[in-house]
């Protein structure tokens, strides 16, 4: 006998079910930490957390927009049922 529910995968553990706007925000994030770098006394730790803040907003936003393309996490079409039960 099997689970009934999908196991959540280690990705969907770490960047869940996102909207596009998140993976945009996070993006932004890491741009604004590239310009304090940019401008301010140069450290390594303001180009580390641009670096990171980036790379992880377009993990959420690749993710949302394949979401959204295959019609899963947040943008499920109402009504469908899970072709992976």
């Amino acid at each position: 006998m099997s689970d009934s529910r999908p196991a959540k995968s280690t990705w969907r553990w770490f960047v869940g079910t996102p909207y596009r706007w998140v993976g945009v925000a996070w993006i932004a994030l890491g741009f604004c930490w590239f310009a304090l770098a940019l401008t301010e006394k140069p450290a390594a730790y303001r180009w580390i957390l641009g670096s990171f803040w980036t790379v992880f907003g377009l993990a959420m936003l690749l993710t949302a927009l394949f979401d959204r393309r295959h019609g899963r996490g947040r943008y499920e079409r109402p009504g469908s049922s899970d072709p992976h039960p």
